[in-house]
């Protein structure tokens, strides 16, 4: 199970927390929630690779609201989404 890590300042995760992003895991649905640094890359690239392990031929979804961050983290998502056989479709918000 993966859990939402809470960034210096924020209010600490829940168990509703981690249930809500299992669900979205099990529906292949990445969440880009916080600035790209390593941890959040290393997420985020984790869950891309479980996603393509499991299914390789089903679309990724990856919802991105963040307001930016390290360039190096970015393009280790970037690497790895291209580096997986799945199609990954991508929504920016906010």
């Amino acid at each position: 199970m993966t859990s939402i890590r809470a960034e210096e300042g924020d209010t600490p995760p829940t168990r509703f927390d981690d249930q809500l992003a299992a669900q979205l895991l099990a529906q292949r649905i990445v969440l880009l929630g916080t600035q790209v640094d390593e941890v959040s890359a290393n997420r985020v690239c984790s869950q891309l690779l479980v996603l393509s392990a499991e299914d390789p031929r089903t679309d990724i979804s990856l919802y991105i609201n963040s307001p930016g961050g390290s360039v190096y983290a970015g393009l280790a998502i970037y690497d790895t989404m291209r580096l997986i056989p799945n199609d990954v479709s991508t929504l920016a918000m906010g």
